[in-house]
């Protein structure tokens, strides 16, 4: 009977060059197992390398559209999350495997939870509750104690501490139960890549001993097993609802244990644990790192999206001081470079090296998300007009003419729209070179929608640029002033 369940199923598999479902896969078709007595002892290997093949290498791969129906999901949910005000929400990074799930029932002597109908991965709210409030029941007191059986014999109580009831419910002194005052949500996995699951082993050293066979004496041969985990630097977004007060509660007590006991299996080996800050944190720090600190982070997150926001503020608000900074600013700030690198020609700069340099640009100066860098391209245009050819190219052209529209910027009080419409400029190079009256003046004036008053806010508190004086009284007045005005 079993064999014949089996030969269906491979005869399904058989037609599918790619499963429709990981999970279904996973937990439903297999066709086979390892089977020592059979000589069938890659079974499980096989069904472990089609399960993370499933899941493409990058987002843009042609077979992540899958993933991306799962994008679409998740920005609903966050947006169903935004809408709630009862609601606090927040992303945390792995960085160690993670595994949930993986003393489920299975097969394949080992589970994984993943999240229907995406088989995406997912941390159960249960789950997050059980930890958390373990947690807080081995390292709060005994206001968090979270109860136990009634055993007279060893003094134990049901009754749960005070704040372990509110916040997680429990039995108090009249016996009555409660369901406490916070809901835990299933913590989605955020899609920042598409391949989230690695191979792991754990080798089992003494097969006789857990088999029964007497004592461990170190002369079995090794057996490697193998299963799926959740590589480090994934990312989820945790969700609590409830009181303002217990849910900012919970979600200091969920970071804490997140950082020091992990979520899943083997975490007492270091398995399941995250960062102890946010995403949100974390992404808040990068514009104010050091440049080293900051090529590092750029290097290990660069690809994620929920940072690239903040890599570009970070490039906006300093100088090119070291090329460990070359990757950041290639990609949001290539005039900066260009510029530095036809400066150190100096007298040897001709047309043939301008254009030689240019070219080596040329694909990033008019990607998405690049700075304009309108005062650095006026340099360029001083630069290149000395030895520009009589009839100057495209790109030089476009550049004079950015240039005169931004000079008209800068001279004028209230700039017409369109010529800002046109060049985009970022707020930190409008107020650049501006006293504080002048910067007053010119932000109460404006508008229009791009820059926002919140950007001009930012540049204001983020570029140094903008902050040389702030040692002076009357200079942290007026800029507090400007301050409450843009938050107004």
């Amino acid at each position: 009977m079993i064999q014949a369940v089996r030969d269906d199923i491979k005869n399904i598999i058989s037609n599918q060059k790619k499963s429709d479902n990981p999970a279904l896969l996973f937990h439903r078709l297999c066709s086979g197992i390892d089977e020592p007595d059979n000589n069938k002892s890659e079974e499980k290997k096989a069904v472990i390398d089609k399960f993370i093949s499933y899941y493409p290498p990058s987002i843009a791969d042609p077979y992540a559209e899958k993933i991306h129906i799962y994008q679409h999901a998740f920005k609903e949910w966050k947006h169903y999350l935004k809408t709630d005000p009862q609601i606090i929400f927040f992303r945390l990074q792995t960085c160690s495997p993670l595994v949930i799930g993986l003393g489920e029932q299975n097969v394949h002597e080992f589970g994984i939870t993943l999240q229907h109908p995406w088989s995406t991965p997912v941390i159960p709210g249960s789950a997050i509750k059980g930890v958390i409030s373990t947690y807080a029941h081995n390292y709060g007191g005994p206001n968090w104690h979270k109860g136990a059986l009634a055993d007279k014999k060893n003094g134990l109580t049901p009754i749960s501490g005070k704040s372990a009831l509110s916040l997680f419910g429990g039995i108090n002194e009249k016996d009555d139960t409660f369901a406490g005052s916070v809901d835990f949500f299933p913590a989605w996995w955020v899609p920042d890549n598409a391949k989230p699951f690695i191979k792991d082993i754990i080798t089992l050293h003494n097969k006789s001993y857990y088999q029964g066979d007497g004592w461990p004496n170190g002369t079995d041969s090794p057996l490697p097993n193998s299963f799926v985990v959740m590589q480090p630097g994934e990312s989820f977004l945790f969700a609590i609802k409830g009181p303002k007060q217990w849910t900012a509660t919970a979600a200091d007590v969920l970071k804490q244990a997140a950082a020091n006991q992990g979520f899943g299996a083997k975490t007492r080996v270091g398995y399941g644990h995250f960062d102890n800050k946010t995403m949100e944190e974390l992404v808040a720090e990068v514009p104010f790192l050091d440049d080293n600190a900051l090529a590092e982070k750029y290097q290990n997150r660069k690809d994620m999206e929920v940072f690239s926001s903040a890599f570009r503020k970070a490039a906006i608000n300093r100088t090119f001081n070291t090329e460990n900074l070359r990757d950041l600013f290639l990609r949001y700030r290539p005039t900066t470079l260009f510029l530095l690198d036809l400066e150190k020609k100096g007298a040897k700069l001709s047309w043939k090296n301008i254009n030689k340099i240019y070219q080596r640009y040329k694909s990033r100066l008019n990607t998405n998300r690049v700075v304009p860098d309108l005062i650095t391209k006026i340099r360029i245009v001083k630069l290149c007009d000395q030895h520009s050819p009589d009839n100057p190219p495209a790109w030089l052209e476009t550049m004079f003419h950015e240039v005169k529209l931004f000079q008209q910027i800068l001279e004028t009080a209230e700039p017409e729209q369109n010529l800002l419409q046109e060049l985009n400029p970022d707020a930190h190079e409008l107020l650049l070179d501006k006293k504080d009256d002048q910067i007053v003046s010119f932000i109460t004036n404006w508008t229009l929608s791009k820059p926002t008053k919140e950007d001009f806010l930012d540049a204001i508190q983020n570029n140094p640029a903008l902050k040389q004086c702030e040692d002076k009284e009357e200079d942290i007045i007026l800029r507090k002033f400007l301050c409450d005005e843009l938050n107004n």
